[in-house]
C-alpha cells in the first residue's frame, strides 16, 4: 500500500482501535485487548481536540464522573397501578459535571 509523501512507512504506524456508538458510553471494558469503545457524543463534549494524540489519550483514559463525588446510585419507588415499582436511579450529587477539556 502506497503512502502520501511524507506519511510513514504503513508498517511504522502506531495503530488505535476504536468503536464508536452514537449515544451510548461502555463504561465496562471491551472483551477484546487494545480495542477501545466511546460515545461520538462523549467526544464532543471535549470540543475541538488540538492533536489526534488528545483524541487517542481520551478514549483510552476516559475522564468519567465518580460515584460519591459527581453522582450516587439510588432507587425510585412507585406505583403502577396496583403494582409498587422499586428502580435503581442514577442520582446526581453535584449540578454539573463535564469532560476534562482537551
Amino acid at each position: 500500500m502506497a503512502m502520501p509523501r511524507g506519511w510513514p512507512a504503513f508498517l511504522d504506524i502506531d495503530w488505535t482501535w476504536v468503536v464508536g456508538t452514537p449515544q451510548q458510553l461502555g463504561l465496562r471494558p471491551v472483551p477484546f485487548q487494545q480495542i477501545y469503545a466511546t460515545s461520538f457524543r462523549y467526544l464532543a463534549g471535549h470540543g475541538i481536540p488540538r492533536t489526534l494524540d488528545d483524541v487517542i489519550d481520551t478514549i483510552t483514559s476516559p475522564d468519567l464522573p465518580s460515584e460519591g463525588t459527581h453522582y450516587e446510585v439510588t432507587t425510585i419507588d412507585f406505583m403502577l397501578g396496583r403494582h409498587r415499582v422499586v428502580q435503581d436511579a442514577i442520582g446526581l450529587i453535584r449540578d454539573s459535571w463535564e469532560p476534562r477539556p482537551w
